[in-house]
């Protein structure tokens, strides 16, 4: 569906192809990556902190690895390639709303956006703040970083061959943009988030809206965007545990799960999230034509904020945009069949501290969702619309830094919607993903 070729069905199969294969490569790798490192930062990074009382005894093995620094990178960029690999099989889905509310967006401010968290990298430590390495240490982690990322982007670029969603060209994945962004967001973010972690939330937020602006522009699926995101964060960790061995540098002091008790008394947080819907919709219904029509599975993208009261109990928010292909019997293109689901909603929040670190929680909450009046290709008919939602799930939240969260959630949603004038029940369930900032 995403790799599309003018030329003959063996391109399309050579592509799809190459990225199952490149998919299988870049887990191994990570996975070989991951188990290595952790044992080896152990004695590399003698300083790592854990900040947790443990009352003078040695830590478990399993603890000590979870405190790799290599390991808190490595679960972010592997998070977001597995992500790519779930949304490939709904750009179109994105790209729908893309053209529906922001077909006339076309600003290219993101090839200078790109540079912005390098660039702020080496401004800030002229000027004299404090960073985790010297000149020469920061310029060989950077140049490395470089190298291998946008390598290795340009390398894919050319072997998977895949058509940009405006057509201009077969360079679509991964994004370069993207990549680059976020190698300059990670290394923004190992040289400066102990001393000062608002620059490594900063510099994430521009990588992020970087890539966000390359899929507005409509040059690059989300999956692009994803992967190249991935590809970067990975690229630089692997580019400082090289440079670490060569300059023998400690490594900082950056846990897997950061750990700090006070940090946690409210754990207040806004994310921005992307989830994957299976809907229950059911068997295909009929309409007056006596043609029948379904709806498929989707994904969503939204944002989300809760308040605590205390360290347990507290309310939330959540604004999100949900698309759906509508299959019928004549539809040619699903791309022309999205339907697009608005909504928000308020509620409340339980949270359960399991260890620290790490914690589990539950929340219920209601709201309204909106459907703008639209007519799905082949009498499909949707009338504007606003109808009652409820939902309830569970959640767990990593803290990866002391502003920071890895979240996973797991929603289920009932609600309805009508289509030619009849109400049909719309129930789905939504596994997601999060990066939240704590506040």
């Amino acid at each position: 569906m995403i790799c599309r070729s003018n030329q003959k069905k063996l391109h399309f199969t050579a592509c799809r192809r190459n990225k199952k294969l490149l998919y299988a490569v870049f887990f191994v790798l990570g996975f070989c990556f991951f188990a290595s490192n952790a044992q080896n930062t152990l004695t590399n990074r003698q300083n790592t902190a854990f900040n947790y009382q443990n009352n003078g005894t040695d830590l478990h093995l399993t603890d000590k690895i979870l405190q790799s620094p290599t390991v808190n990178s490595t679960y972010a960029g592997l998070t977001l390639i597995s992500q790519s690999i779930i949304f490939k099989k709904y750009d179109v889905n994105v790209r729908d709303m893309r053209i529906r509310y922001m077909n006339n967006f076309a600003y290219d401010y993101d090839t200078y956006l790109q540079f912005v968290p390098i660039g702020l990298t080496f401004a800030l430590k002229s000027f004299g703040l404090q960073t985790a390495s010297t000149w020469s240490q920061l310029t060989a982690s950077a140049l490395l970083s470089y190298g291998l990322g946008y390598g290795f982007a340009k390398l894919i670029k050319e072997n998977v061959s895949e058509l940009r969603p405006d057509w201009g060209g077969y360079k679509s994945f991964p994004s370069g943009h993207t990549t680059v962004a976020f190698i300059g967001a990670t290394v923004l973010s190992k040289e400066f988030k102990e001393n000062y972690p608002y620059l490594s939330v900063a510099g994430y937020t521009t990588a992020a809206l970087t890539g966000l602006s390359r899929v507005a522009n409509n040059r690059h699926w989300m999956h692009d965007v994803l992967f190249g995101a991935g590809l970067g964060i990975l690229a630089t960790e692997l580019s400082y545990a090289l440079t670490d061995l060569v300059f023998q540098r400690s490594g900082g002091n950056a846990t897997a799960f950061y750990c700090n008790e006070s940090a946690d008394e409210k754990p207040h947080f806004a994310d921005f999230f992307f989830s994957y819907n299976i809907n229950r919709f059911g068997k295909a219904k009929k309409l007056k034509n006596n043609t029948d029509y379904s709806v498929k599975n989707g994904i969503g993208i939204g944002i989300e904020a809760a308040y605590y009261f205390n360290r347990y109990i507290g309310v939330s928010v959540r604004a999100k945009a949900d698309g759906y292909v509508v299959d019928n019997a004549n539809i040619w293109w699903p791309e022309d069949s999205v339907l697009t689901v608005k909504s928000g909603e308020a509620g409340i929040v339980i949270n359960y501290p399991l260890v620290c670190g790490i914690d589990a929680g539950l929340r219920a909450a209601a709201g309204l969702n909106h459907v703008d009046k639209n007519q799905l290709q082949d009498d499909v008919p949707i009338k504007s619309q606003n109808n009652l939602q409820l939902s309830g799930g569970m959640f767990l939240n990593l803290r990866m830094q002391r502003h920071t969260y890895l979240r996973f959630f797991a929603d289920y949603t009932r609600t309805s919607l009508e289509i030619e004038d009849k109400t049909q029940k719309f129930p789905y369930f939504s596994l997601g993903a999060a990066i939240a900032l704590h506040f």
